[in-house]
């Protein structure tokens, strides 16, 4: 019977393991720690923001910014008052001159283009929209901001006059973009209109496209029976409205 050959194990050597491996280790590169610059928040103020698309009709626009002037500093100067003037050709460089408003030169975009820069400049805990043909009550911002911190509203629909033709609003309408589609008309809290803007593509009906986002059935509105809104529309030949009707500009923006 033939002898199992004993196999004997030779140790595994170990002594130079750790040092090879060290040698092969990479050499680690600190990585520095990235810095995000953490951007400030916008600060609200306790006010109205009354923003203002301007183009052309500089006579009427210079009485319109003097009697917002008036009532801000007689009721509330806290009031920011922001005219956004674009593509106009007649001189409007007197808006320069008033140190009570913030005045934007913009050379392209239409109205929904003015009226989205002066939302984003905008700081007060309400908006408001004026446009430049047409004028307001001397009791405008005064009652717009006590119908709003008082009520603790959404929005607030204002009664409006229509070339000597009165509207007056008693109720909070339960539809109320089918009683009034135009942005000029309502002061709204900031709070619903949050990052939404008008489409910069429509030349006409971007008001009631831009209400239909902002004015849900989930939002508290109230109204004010007297009349704040003068609306120039059958003297105003130049106005979009009209220029429409006859043709003269598209629906939308090519």
């Amino acid at each position: 019977m033939r002898k199992k050959k004993k196999i004997v194990s030779k140790p595994i050597e170990t002594e130079n393991i750790v040092e090879k491996v060290e040698e092969k280790k990479v050499e680690k590169v600190e990585k520095k720690p990235v810095i995000v610059k953490k951007q400030e928040p916008v600060k609200i103020i306790n006010a109205i923001s009354v923003i203002i698309p301007a183009c052309n009709n500089a006579e009427n626009t210079k009485k319109l910014v003097e009697e917002l002037i008036l009532q801000k500093v007689k009721y509330y100067p806290e009031t920011e008052i922001i005219v956004v003037e674009n593509n106009s050709t007649e001189d409007m460089s007197f808006l320069d001159n008033y140190k009570e408003i913030k005045v934007v030169h913009e050379k392209e975009g239409g109205v929904s283009h003015a009226r989205n820069v002066g939302l984003d400049m905008a700081r007060g805990e309400y908006i408001a929209f004026i446009d430049n043909d047409d004028f307001v009550d001397r009791s405008y911002l005064c009652e717009l901001y006590v119908a709003m911190r008082k009520t603790k509203c959404d929005w607030c629909l204002m009664s409006w006059k229509t070339d000597g033709n009165a509207t007056l609003i008693k109720d909070v309408p339960a539809e109320p973009l089918k009683v009034q589609w135009g942005c000029i008309y309502y002061c709204y809290n900031r709070r619903i209109i949050n990052d939404k803007r008008f489409d910069e593509k429509l030349n006409v009906g971007e008001d009631i496209e831009w209400l239909y986002r902002v004015i849900t059935p989930e939002t508290k509105g109230a109204v004010l029976p007297r009349t704040l809104y003068y609306y120039s529309w059958v003297n105003n030949e130049n106005s979009l409205s009209h220029r429409f009707n006859r043709g003269e500009i598209p629906r939308e923006r090519q």
